[in-house]
């Protein structure tokens, strides 16, 4: 039988100044808008820096979101440009 958790078992982390902007990317479908979030995060002597993007891509009245996620490096802007062209390009007018 499993036991209980206690306040032992969960590891504690702290989130710094969550910082976002703007990114300009390729055309893809009418319109396309995105967004990277920065959160830092500490958790004893380690640190890292969660980033994630957000892109918005319309094509007539279809909407396709997509997100990214990078925990060690950022999702290359070249990346988010290939996979947002090829979903706008499937979306129905």
């Amino acid at each position: 039988r499993a036991r209980p958790l206690s306040r032992a078992d969960w590891v504690m982390f702290s989130v710094g100044s969550v910082a976002w902007s703007a990114v300009a990317l390729a055309p893809a479908g009418n319109a396309t808008q995105a967004i990277r979030v920065v959160i830092p995060v500490t958790t004893g002597d380690a640190a890292a820096q969660v980033t994630v993007d957000h892109v918005v891509a319309r094509s007539g009245r279809s909407l396709a979101t997509i997100t990214f996620e990078g925990r060690v490096e950022a999702t290359r802007i070249e990346t988010i440009d290939e996979v947002t062209a090829v979903a706008a390009a499937k979306l129905p007018a």
